[in-house]
């Protein structure tokens, strides 16, 4: 009997299939997973079914709003937000975060339209605020200008 799925994003999703192979119970993706692993145990292979994961870097394109050069050996990002659908669904937070690990070095501070924006929650029903995630992320902040003491490299 198939296991019925009431989530409308699961309907296109395949059933595992459960399989005993080499004396160990699995739950396969697809037919070519269990013939693979059949395959593998019959010619004596050692290998292991979804060890664990790996991440990776996905190779995008991030557009800063300003550079900011403050001597010739630092320079920041100056991101202005407000509102945006890539804000609110988590897509320019996940983007600023994965900007900020491949490049360590550069500093990405953000300039908030407003105290209003500043202090909504970061999605609808979200418990923490936008400036909240800024600051829980190292991200330096200000409200509707870049503060003096960016200019002059102090971005606590």
């Amino acid at each position: 009997m198939t296991a019925r799925r009431s989530t409308p994003w699961l309907a296109n999703v395949p059933p595992r299939i459960n399989a005993d192979v080499g004396g160990s119970s699995f739950s396969f993706r697809s037919k070519l997973e269990l013939a693979v692993a059949e395959d593998l145990e019959d010619r004596g292979a050692e290998w292991v079914y979804e060890f664990g994961s790996i991440d990776y870097i996905k190779k995008c394109r991030y557009i800063p709003d300003f550079l900011l050069a403050i001597d010739d050996n630092c320079e920041a990002v100056i991101e202005c937000k407000g509102w945006t659908p890539g804000w609110a669904s988590g897509a320019d937070r996940s983007k600023m975060i994965a900007v900020r690990q491949q490049h360590p070095g550069l500093i990405i501070c953000i300039v908030w339209d407003t105290a209003r924006f500043a202090s909504a929650p970061i999605s609808k029903g979200a418990k923490t605020s936008n400036e909240e995630w800024a600051r829980t992320h190292g991200f330096p902040q200000a409200v509707g200008v870049v503060p003096e003491a960016w200019l002059n490299g102090v971005f606590e």
